[in-house]
């Protein structure tokens, strides 16, 4: 006996039923769409969160290595300035060594000088040693030259105010002659070597 068309469909439905469970095609396609969905949504969310911490890593690291270029630059500057005034600083020392290279001998030569000029004022006004006044008179002269010629020299303080920095006050005289701190006789020559003071000169000073 031949069976009819639609109790064919039914059956078939109901043997679809049976396979999945009781359910309809249609909604075991929902049911999978929907897991593969928030399975995809969920690695995108995972994907996401560690896109975002190598992210936070990597900017600290960079962080950390700008800092770090920062650091070793401060420093390169500092060491590039401490070694342009070490370089300042040897010529400077260099220059000096050779401008006062003759120092100690000149210091020694200035005494010599002091007997000279005390011979030259003990010889004047006298007849008898006209001669030899000239001669040391000659003498001071040609050493005073020399001096000269290294940059060693006397200076002048008579009149002059008195400046504690190159002259050495003996004694303090009060009078209305001169106005206070006036040099008014000078007992010893004060010399300067360069710009640097070798003896200072021995005053007396109005009070």
């Amino acid at each position: 006996m031949e069976v009819p068309e639609t109790q064919k469909i039914i059956e078939s439905d109901e043997n679809v039923k049976k396979k999945s469970g009781g359910k309809a095609p249609q909604q075991e396609t929902k049911k999978t769409l929907t897991k593969k969905t928030k399975g995809k949504a969920d690695k995108l969310e995972a994907i996401k969160k560690l896109y975002k911490k190598e992210t936070e890593k990597l900017k600290k690291e960079i962080d950390a290595k700008d800092n770090e270029s920062k650091e070793n630059y401060d420093k390169f500057l500092r060491l590039n300035a401490e070694f342009e005034n070490f370089k300042k600083r040897t010529q400077r020392e260099k220059t000096d060594s050779f401008k006062y290279a003759g120092e100690k001998i000149i210091r020694e030569m200035i005494p010599v000088m002091d007997d000279l000029e005390r011979a030259l004022q003990a010889t004047k006004n006298n007849d008898k040693v006209d001669e030899l006044s000239k001669g040391v008179d000659m003498i001071m002269k040609k050493i005073k030259n020399i001096l000269g010629s290294v940059g060693a020299k006397q200076f002048d303080s008579l009149n002059q105010v008195f400046d504690p920095n190159k002259h050495e006050a003996v004694s303090k005289i009060v009078t209305t002659e001169h106005e206070h701190n006036t040099i008014i006789e000078e007992l010893r020559k004060g010399y300067i070597f360069h710009d640097r003071l070798l003896r200072p000169a021995m005053v007396v000073v109005a009070e």
